[in-house]
């Protein structure tokens, strides 16, 4: 295409993106905030708790919305995580209807994610789940999850504030699951 066509494609994108941010701006306002954050860390128990939450009649229990939770954990500041989390968030509720109180089961992987999202709906009531590490890393080891599993995946490989490499990481070889669980355990006793 011509610099003409060019200029014009550009034009319309960014009229339809200005649009589009006008109308999420308007549903923030409208949409409830969430009736709850349940926080957590890795086999604690949060997909038990997030399904009990579900069986209530008037909840709707968001888990760990991919969109959410990477705003939380990419975003170049604090200030974009709350303005771009909050934009997302009445997305989704809007999505469930104004009759249905919205909580949010979110898996935050730092503890910047975990400062951004509380920031984000600060007056939102929230609950932290956690076990101890000792069991956390002894189920981890003997059923690895998919995230500890993953071979490649680009998302991974740059950390966007710094640059710095990621390495991946090899899943733990089946046969000896059992065992390394063991070895975690004793080296973990004598720390604790």
């Amino acid at each position: 295409g011509t610099a003409v066509e060019l200029a014009t494609d550009t034009e319309r994108l960014l009229t339809t993106v200005d649009f589009m941010v006008s109308l999420v701006d308007d549903m923030v306002d409208d949409v409830a905030p969430p009736a709850g954050l349940l926080l957590h860390m890795s086999r604690c128990g949060s997909t038990l708790a997030g399904k009990m939450l579900a069986a209530l009649p008037y909840a709707v229990v968001l888990l760990e919305p991919s969109l959410l939770q990477w705003c939380f954990r990419l975003a170049k500041s604090d200030e974009i995580a709350t303005f771009v989390g909050r934009r997302l968030y009445a997305l989704y509720a809007n999505a469930v209807g104004p009759r249905r109180q919205v909580f949010l089961k979110l898996w935050l992987d730092a503890p910047s994610s975990l400062g951004r999202a509380l920031a984000a709906f600060n007056a939102t009531p929230w609950v932290f789940l956690h076990r101890s590490p000792q069991t956390v890393l002894e189920s981890n080891l003997v059923s690895p999850p998919e995230w500890l599993t993953r071979k490649e995946d680009e998302s991974y490989q740059r950390h966007p504030r710094n640059g710095s490499s990621v390495s991946s990481v090899a899943a733990p070889d089946p046969v000896s699951n059992e065992s390394r669980a063991g070895e975690v355990a004793d080296r973990l006793a004598k720390i604790v």
